[in-house]
């Protein structure tokens, strides 16, 4: 398997095992399951004959710890559509895969799981453990896996670029998604902005009729002063022109004492005398 196929299964591992193998397996799980843990397989699809590695954490309190001397604990392959349950036989049908190496840690208890992959009809298999008979199913918690088991190496690379063609398919969809949900609230925001031009735009043109209101009101003032002005220079002129010719009428006659011409022959006589 290649480093891209790797991926690929890494990536989709998880999702595949909510969808397909959680369906079956979680409606048929004790009521008194608490939880649940998934184990991880480093492949999605093999090959009859390849290695598969397989791992799982489960938590254990250290009070109920000894429940793993009750093992030796197995991985079995399911067929959908049955389910290993406690206390029940183990299901026909159901393929024993490998034993578990169960080591104790301080905060969790793991589980690994090394096998090669016996001949299995083509599908998908949920692998559940239990011991055998069945009195212990997932240590008190769903333990379930998934796996698919296809017979040519090209079946199992175009699944894989389905499963890829599928994510990339579904990453589309979101960041359309979020793109849409991006565009509403811009759409939003930009009509809010238009109403606040709008608002703007009508303010402003109310104080551009106060503001040519006033002009005309103060124009209509400043010709009112000019009127005035004009009208008291006028009065100011008429009372001035009244004022000289009152004064003219008023003042004393002059009398034009210039001596009379004299008749031919006649002597004027000397001022002043007798």
């Amino acid at each position: 398997m290649n480093a891209e196929e790797e991926v690929a299964m890494r990536r989709l591992r998880v999702l595949v095992v909510l969808a397909l193998a959680g369906s079956v397996v979680w409606g048929t799980m004790p009521a008194s399951a608490d939880g649940g843990a998934f184990i991880e397989f480093n492949q999605t699809y093999y090959l009859p004959g390849d290695t598969a590695v397989a791992t799982a954490y489960v938590l254990i309190p250290k009070n109920r710890r000894s429940i793993l001397d009750r093992g030796p604990f197995f991985a079995f392959a399911v067929p959908n559509g049955s389910a290993i349950q406690e206390g029940h036989p183990i299901p026909d049908g159901a393929v024993r895969l490998g034993t578990f190496a169960i080591h104790a840690r301080k905060h969790d208890t793991r589980l690994d799981l090394t096998f090669a992959m016996p001949e299995l009809h083509g599908g998908n298999y949920t692998v559940q453990i239990c011991n055998d008979p069945c009195t212990i199913s997932g240590f008190r918690e769903p333990l379930t896996g998934f796996f698919s088991i296809v017979h040519t190496a090209r079946e199992r690379r175009l699944l894989i670029e389905e499963q890829n063609l599928r994510g990339t398919i579904g990453s589309l969809k979101r960041k359309v998604h979020r793109a849409d949900r991006v565009s509403e609230a811009a759409a939003q925001r930009l009509a809010s902005m238009r109403r606040t031009r709008d608002e703007l735009a009508a303010q402003l043109e109310q104080v551009r009729n106060e503001l040519l209101s006033a002009q005309a009101v103060a124009a209509r003032r400043g010709l009112l002063v000019d009127l005035l002005a004009v009208l008291g220079t006028c009065i100011a002129l008429i009372v001035v022109a009244v004022a000289f010719v009152r004064k003219r009428r008023r003042a004393p006659a002059v009398v034009d004492l210039a001596p009379l011409p004299l008749e031919e022959g006649m002597e004027r006589e000397p001022a002043g005398l007798p």
